[in-house]
C-alpha cells in the first residue's frame, strides 16, 4: 500500500476513534446531568428514608449528604423559639399533652423523638446546600405570628438562600405574610387536589381547576402551589396552564416510582416523596425531559 493511502487510513481510524470517544464522553455527562436533574427535582419528605428518625437533625443531614434537598415542619414555641415538628402537641414526641404554643423552649428542649432532640431552626438552615433546594413548611397551628420570628432567623444567617430554600403552607395568610416578609424567598401555597379535603370532615369533593389555582396564587402574590398528588387533576395540562401563569409547581407525597415519573413528564417541578434514593435509582436511565425548581 502507498504511504499517503496508508497516512490517510490511520488518520481515519484515529479519527472514528475520537468520534466514539466523543459520543461515549456526551452520553456520561448527559446521564450525569439527567441525575443531578433528577436529584434536584426529588425533595425527601421530612428527611424520611435514611435511618433516622423524621424531623430530626440527622434525618436533615443524610438528605443533603445524599444530594437531595428535604422537607421539614416548623412550629414556635410561647417563647418564640422556632423548631422542626410535624404535630402541634408535645405528647407525640414524649412530651405532655399540650400545644407547643403554650410550652416554654427550656421544656420543649429537653424532648427526645426517637433519641433525638427536637432541631432548632437555625441549625436547620445552617444545612442548607445549593444544588438542591429544601421545602420549610411552617405549620397552620404557628400561626402568622411566626412569620417575624422565621424573618430574624433567615436574615440572621447566609447559608439558607432562595438558592437553596423556599417557604411552604397550606395556610395561605401564612404565605401571603411571608412573601412580605422574605419577598426574595419563594413560597409555595400547599393544597389538597380536591377542595372538599381541606375542610375537617375530609370528604373528597370537586376537585380545583386550574384557573382557580392561579387566581388564589395572584391574590396572595405567592410563587406557585404544591399540590397532593393526584394523578385525574394533576394533568400535563393543569400543569402547563398553572406555570404558563408563571408559577411553579409541586407535587406531595409520591412513593410510587412510575406515578413520580409521570409527574414529571407532565412538567412539575418538584415532587416530595419517601422513596427519594430508591426513585432516583430507578429512574437513573430515564431521559430527562424538563427543569427544576
Amino acid at each position: 500500500m502507498p504511504t499517503g493511502r496508508m497516512e490517510m487510513r490511520v488518520q481515519s481510524v484515529f479519527v472514528a476513534a475520537a468520534i466514539t470517544l466523543a459520543a461515549a464522553s456526551i452520553a456520561v455527562a448527559d446521564s450525569g446531568t439527567a441525575a443531578l436533574l433528577l436529584k434536584t427535582s426529588l425533595v425527601v419528605h421530612a428527611g424520611k428514608g435514611y435511618g433516622a428518625p423524621e424531623n430530626t437533625l440527622p434525618a436533615f443531614k443524610a438528605a443533603v449528604a445524599a444530594g437531595f434537598g428535604f422537607e421539614c415542619d416548623i412550629q414556635m414555641s410561647a417563647d418564640h423559639q422556632i423548631f422542626a415538628a410535624h404535630n402541634p402537641t408535645a405528647s407525640v414526641y414524649g412530651g405532655r399533652d399540650a400545644p407547643f404554643k403554650e410550652m416554654q423552649w427550656a421544656e420543649i428542649s429537653q424532648i427526645r423523638f426517637g433519641g433525638q432532640p427536637l432541631p432548632r431552626f437555625e441549625d436547620i438552615l445552617a444545612i442548607m446546600r445549593d444544588g438542591c433546594k429544601s421545602f420549610v413548611e411552617v405549620k397552620e397551628s404557628a400561626g402568622t405570628e411566626i412569620v417575624p420570628y422565621i424573618k430574624a432567623a433567615v436574615e440572621n444567617q447566609s447559608v439558607a438562600t432562595p438558592a437553596n430554600m423556599l417557604f411552604i403552607s397550606f395556610d395561605r395568610e401564612i404565605c401571603r405574610a411571608l412573601r412580605q416578609a422574605l419577598p426574595t424567598f419563594e413560597v409555595l401555597w400547599v393544597v389538597f387536589a380536591h377542595k372538599d379535603l381541606e375542610r375537617p370532615d375530609d370528604q373528597k369533593g370537586p376537585a380545583y381547576t386550574a384557573d382557580e389555582v392561579i387566581a388564589l396564587l395572584k391574590d396572595a402574590d405567592l410563587t406557585g402551589v404544591d399540590m397532593s398528588g393526584d394523578m385525574a387533576v394533576v394533568t400535563e395540562e393543569f400543569v402547563r396552564k398553572v406555570k404558563s401563569a408563571g408559577f411553579k409547581f409541586g407535587v406531595w407525597t409520591v412513593d410510587d416510582t412510575k406515578a413520580a415519573r409521570i409527574f414529571l413528564e407532565r412538567g412539575v417541578d418538584a415532587v416530595t416523596t419517601n422513596r427519594s434514593k430508591e426513585i432516583a435509582e430507578e429512574l437513573k436511565d430515564w431521559k430527562w425531559p424538563k427543569g427544576a425548581l
